[in-house]
């Protein structure tokens, strides 16, 4: 599971290539890296033939692959991990197991995701002057599912992949550590029902955030990003979400009875709300609005240096 992976130092191994570079060459053999007191070169090398094929996709791609700040001001964390276009070099794409195994496969992207997690960055530091913190995937979902147990997000014969998957992963860890006591996890995602202007909210029906049933959509951030957009977001009264959109691995791996007590929440957005550039930034707006309101923030007036 994620939290495996705490003790990993990401400014080592993930931040800086030439620190990564310099903490691999420590390790002379594969055995040495398989018991290596870093979670995640244990990982990489377990699924590796050789360790100077995690030497490389360190040096090639750390940084290039995902994108993220570990050093946000408030207690915030964002993760959008299906927005992202690339290819994964070295790896191949998932196969369909099977409904009885795996029913929930899905190998397209919520597309523009990306865009709309980094619209809201941009406007909270505009509009109240602070920074979440946040890791955004860039690769393609059809070569690793973020969003899914190790077990079922990514290819076996996929090294990269599995690299991939526990560097963002880490990352995350590492956001939510920095992020302060009892953050907020709001985890991005786009639906492609009929509806599209309908937002879905995902909590597990309530078991990866602290609901308030007197508040509409349970928390005062969904509430006011609500009443701003004018969205449609379901479920408005009560903790009972839609069975196959309420939440995904990521909200149930980190939220409040798993890991910190964070309140963890994913949100499903229809396509008038990502798909064009107006939609994003009104989308963008509303979350941002929802986070100030949240945390008490006030707007700096177009000042982001100033947080009155």
């Amino acid at each position: 599971m994620a939290m495996d992976l705490c003790p990993v130092r990401v400014n080592i191994l993930l931040r800086d290539p030439e620190q990564a570079e310099e903490r691999l060459r420590e390790v002379e053999t594969v055995e040495e890296a398989r018991t290596s007191g870093d979670s995640i070169l244990r990982h990489a090398v377990a699924a590796v033939p050789e360790l100077s094929a995690v030497r490389e996709w360190v040096r090639a791609r750390a940084g290039v692959v995902m994108e993220w700040d570990l050093c946000g001001n408030i207690p915030i964390v964002l993760s959008a991990p299906h927005g992202g276009k690339a290819v994964l070099e070295g790896t191949v794409p998932r196969v369909d197991p099977g409904s009885e195994i795996d029913p929930t496969f899905c190998r397209t992207s919520d597309m523009r995701t990306y865009e709309l997690t980094k619209g809201v960055v941009s406007r909270l530091w505009q509009d109240y002057g602070v920074k979440p913190c946040y890791v955004l995937a860039k690769c393609h979902r059809k070569y690793v599912d973020l969003n899914r147990p190790p077990s079922r997000a990514y290819a076996r014969d996929a090294p990269s992949a599995a690299l991939y998957y526990y560097a963002y992963h880490t990352l995350l860890t590492s956001c939510i550590s920095n992020a302060g006591p009892s953050p907020l996890l709001l985890d991005i995602h786009g639906h492609g029902r009929a509806a599209t202007s309908h937002i879905y909210r995902g909590t597990i029906h309530g078991r990866t955030c602290s609901l308030q049933t007197d508040i509409p959509h349970g928390h005062p951030a969904l509430a006011k990003m609500a009443s701003h957009g004018r969205w449609k977001l379901i479920p408005h009264h009560g903790i009972r979400e839609n069975y196959d959109i309420n939440g995904g691995w990521t909200v149930q791996t980190y939220g409040i009875s798993s890991y910190r007590g964070t309140n963890a929440i994913q949100l499903e957005f229809g396509k008038d709300h990502r798909l064009n550039d107006d939609g994003i930034a009104n989308a963008a707006e509303a979350i941002a609005t929802g986070i100030a309101h949240h945390l008490g923030l006030s707007p700096t007036n177009g000042d982001p240096m100033v947080q009155k």
